[in-house]
């Protein structure tokens, strides 16, 4: 705390300003006491400092007498004023010492934590704890993906589907029907939740992908038996052999199912046939290749080792729906990246017509 600023100047100015009225000073605008033309009477009734009456007589006042009164007085006021003065001055001292001594004892005192910011930390401390044991805890992942409900009948099915940034957040907002959730997967009643599914996706674009080419299409179980050489089918298809792989954009006989491995709607076949012609600078970069080819039916590659590790991790894009390279990005040209995220969304719609497949065939 701040000792108060007092101006002893100021003080001794007043005094002497004070002073000088006595006097009668004409600095004031008023006629001097001593001067000699000047006379009291009764009549004018001044007052003295000591505030007595003058003395009821006509008889003159001698100046010179009042003179040596007020010089005494004069006096008297101007010892007054200097032992104010010390009083002040030693008060200012002490009080700036008191508040040296106040200062000092406020940081010591601010050194210790108070109770209760002891007690709030303690209680911050404990709701992160709970809110991170929530989130350990939470029965569904907090990423993006898709939930979906499959309505299958007797030779067709359509899977019906939402996309969420976040599969934890967005299945209790189906089992409430919020955002009109129940509507968009065609569900009647709360029984029917039982049915609901989720697939958990790398980013929200590849939900994005599946959405496109799975979600609200109608498809046949048995698409072999449907399909024939005039109608294709939507699938892709993969041919293992010794040499390597082919994939076909679509089917290329009616024995298909027994010579290929049915890969599902994973992509546009237009699309897919202008990236895997650019793709084969980059798998050259992951494994020795002897030939590729890429056609808008099918792409085809053969690499020198059949066993080499980064040759099946690229087989299982196609056959497992995993994408198990890891790409520096500083170290890919701008098309480069673009390819290695096409061939991720690949893998992505792949894993969710896996999941299908699976659901389907567990439930006949």
């Amino acid at each position: 705390m701040d000792s108060p600023n007092i101006d002893i100047d100021f003080l001794a100015k007043e005094t002497m300003a004070l002073s000088e009225a006595l006097k009668g000073s004409e600095d004031f605008g008023q006629p001097s006491l001593f001067d000699e033309n000047f006379q009291f009477s009764r009549e004018e009734g001044f007052l003295i400092n000591d505030g007595k009456d003058l003395p009821e007589s006509n008889t003159e006042i001698n100046p010179q007498e009042i003179q040596e009164e007020y010089k005494a007085q004069e006096q008297s006021e101007i010892v007054e004023v200097k032992v104010i003065e010390d009083e002040i001055v030693e008060a200012e001292v002490l009080s700036v010492a008191d508040t040296e001594d106040l200062e000092s004892d406020d940081e010591a005192f601010f050194d210790v934590k108070l109770p209760q910011e002891i007690d709030i930390n303690f209680e911050a401390q404990e709701i992160y704890e709970e809110v991170e044991e929530e989130l350990d805890d939470s029965p569904f992942p907090q990423s993006p993906g898709i939930i979906f409900k499959i309505d299958a009948g007797v030779s067709t099915f359509c899977v019906r589907g939402v996309l969420c940034h976040n599969i934890n957040d967005s299945v209790h907002g189906v089992m409430n029907d919020e955002n009109g959730s129940w509507k968009k997967l065609k569900i009647r009643d709360r029984d029917e939740l039982s049915g609901i599914h989720y697939f958990e996706t790398a980013s929200i674009e590849q939900s994005e992908m599946i959405a496109e080419y799975i979600i609200n299409k109608r498809f046949p179980i048995q698409e072999e038996m449907v399909c024939n050489l005039s109608d294709p089918g939507f699938s892709w298809w993969l041919e293992n052999n010794d040499n390597g792989m082919k994939v076909y954009f679509k089917a290329q006989s009616v024995e298909r199912d027994q010579q290929f491995m049915r890969l599902g709607p994973i992509g546009d076949r237009g699309i897919a046939s202008l990236k895997f012609l650019k793709c084969e600078g980059l798998l050259r970069r992951l494994f020795s290749i002897s030939e590729y080819s890429t056609s808008d039916k099918s792409f085809e590659i053969k690499p020198t080792k059949l066993n080499d590790d980064n040759f099946l991790n690229f087989k299982d894009i196609f056959e497992k729906g995993e994408f198990n390279f890891e790409f520096d990005p500083a170290e890919l040209t701008l098309e480069q990246q673009r390819l290695v995220i096409f061939l991720q969304e690949i893998a992505a719609v792949r894993g969710f017509w896996l999941s299908i497949e699976e659901i389907l065939n567990n439930n006949p």
